[in-house]
């Protein structure tokens, strides 16, 4: 397995391991949730004319709005990498997959998930943390578990439960990593830890390699 690489202007990574609860950009995270970007340049495609899609965030509910700044970030470094019209379409319900965006000619699905570096670092980062992972003696113990055994790990299991689904059109899977002590060299240090499942439903599947895509991305599958 080697994943293809498409990247933009690197960021340093100091850290090799961490607890995320621990570090302030992660604590701010949450309110960094601006779409300005999806305001401002995203438009619509809709029997053959464009139209501005205006979108206001505060209508949705914040897992909405995290998955719409999602593919605001993958649209903008699509198409700075690759020079290509990308634009989002609609935003369906079930059994859809949660995008729709335009590609020349085609319309194609994108489904999106969040890579935030273990499930016990999801629920950290939301306040729903189990009391008995608020210790100190939990909060050690996890921030000794190699990162390049966690964030892994993650990212595979995410994608056997993207694997599962089915859609009513091509689509493409898009993980956006917000974990803030990996990013994209992270992700190419180590190929091999990744396990594509061998039967899954998706066309084409990218890794947003940081919450802004400031470090590129990488084609998951297909893979060179």
């Amino acid at each position: 397995y080697a994943p293809r690489c498409t990247w933009a202007p690197m960021r340093c990574h100091p850290l090799t391991s961490g607890d995320i609860g621990a570090t302030r950009e992660s604590q701010s995270l949450l309110g960094r949730e601006k779409l300005d970007t999806v305001r401002a340049s995203v438009r619509v495609h809709w029997i053959g004319r464009q139209m501005p899609l205006r979108i206001n965030a505060k209508q949705l509910d914040a897992n909405r709005r995290r998955e719409l700044e999602a593919v605001t970030y993958f649209i903008a470094t699509y198409q700075r990498l690759f020079s290509a019209r990308l634009a989002l379409v609609d935003m369906p319900k079930p059994p859809e997959p949660d995008f729709i965006v335009r590609l020349g000619a085609r319309e194609i699905g994108v489904e999106v998930a969040h890579l935030y570096g273990s499930e016990r670092d999801a629920r950290l980062l939301f306040g729903r943390s189990q009391p008995e992972e608020s210790t100190l003696q939990a909060r050690v113990e996890h921030a000794m578990v190699p990162l390049n055994v966690r964030v892994p790990e993650e990212l595979n299991r995410i994608l056997s439960q993207k694997a599962t689904k089915t859609y009513p059109r091509d689509t493409w899977l898009v993980i956006r990593n917000v974990y803030p002590l990996w990013e994209r060299t992270d992700f190419e240090m180590y190929p091999e830890a990744l396990a594509i499942p061998k039967d899954h439903p998706f066309e084409q599947i990218w890794l947003l390699c940081d919450e802004h895509g400031t470090s590129g991305m990488l084609q998951l599958f297909p893979s060179e």
